[in-house]
């Protein structure tokens, strides 16, 4: 909690969000934070879809803590006997795609559009988990610094689907400032 904390005081007083960038697997990334989600409920079933290479330039960590959100956000909010699902794939335009669904209660309309605000947590009945609401604020700022978006859909077909996107720059350099 600190640490969403110091990032929101951060990207709110205009510094954004640190990267450190440097040529990671994206499916390692992922494989991270599912590993640390079941460790904190090994009850819960995460299911991992990667395709493709999955190699690029980004940083690994500030991924891993935008998935990790993401991930405890789909577990908390979704049914314990349910399956969460992870995947990954590049786009046609070039651009790396992580996708986070979870099946349960959908997101109303009005809350789908400040969901990404700092303090914001779900409904009353839906809170399992304590937090301050930085979470998906904290994956969003990840996400922007990346020169990406994180997006939101909600159905009740389809559950709850968050879906990061950012420019694939697998063939650049990293400069060493």
């Amino acid at each position: 909690m600190n640490s969403d904390m110091l990032d929101m005081a951060h990207t709110r007083f205009g510094g954004g969000i640190r990267l450190r960038k440097r040529l990671a697997d994206t499916r390692a990334v992922c494989q991270g934070a599912i590993d640390e989600a079941q460790l904190r409920h090994p009850d819960r079933t995460i299911a991992f879809g990667p395709q493709g290479d999955g190699t690029d330039l980004f940083d690994p960590e500030r991924m891993a803590q935008a998935l990790s959100n993401l991930l405890s956000n789909a577990i908390a909010y979704s049914p314990p006997a349910s399956t969460v699902r992870i995947g990954t794939h590049e786009s046609d335009d070039a651009q790396l795609v992580i996708e986070v669904q979870n099946v349960g209660p959908i997101i109303p309309p009005c809350e789908l559009e400040t969901i990404f605000d700092p303090f914001r947590r779900g409904a009353e009945t839906l809170r399992t988990t304590e937090g301050l609401g930085l979470g998906l604020f904290i994956a969003r700022q990840i996400a922007v610094a990346h020169e990406g978006t994180i997006d939101v859909t909600s159905t009740a077909s389809d559950g709850t689907l968050f879906t990061v996107t950012f420019p694939s720059h697998r063939g650049e350099r990293v400069s060493p400032c």
